[in-house]
């Protein structure tokens, strides 16, 4: 990340984005775990450092997307999974012609949710 912004690739900004999003991504799976132990290290930060995320805000809103997610178990158990189609006849009779080519778009098998 340093290098990137040193060589002027992204900005301060796009950095500070990257990093918050990584932030979120990983306490979300940590957090969804059902049992476990962990040890953080702080003698070993990293330099240079260039931002400080507030984690209170950043943990309610995990807590509550990890909340949502919960609420779509067992259709969804995870959010690495893919939509797949299967009855493509049945919902085309069902579904206007523009959500259908939305939906054969995204749920091929390969794009996760």
């Amino acid at each position: 990340m340093w290098n990137l912004l040193v060589n002027n690739i992204i900005n301060i900004t796009h950095a500070k984005s990257i990093i918050y999003s990584l932030v979120h991504e990983i306490l979300f799976d940590l957090l969804s775990f059902h049992e476990g132990r962990f040890i953080f290290d702080s003698s070993s930060l990293l330099t240079p450092h260039f931002t400080r995320l507030a984690i209170t805000p950043i943990l309610g809103r995990v807590l509550k997307q990890i909340q949502d997610w919960k609420q779509l178990y067992p259709y969804i158990k995870f959010p690495e999974q893919y939509p797949v189609r299967t009855n493509t006849v049945e919902l085309s009779s069902v579904l206007p012609p523009s959500i259908m080519k939305k939906l054969q778009h995204w749920a091929y098998g390969k794009t996760f949710l």
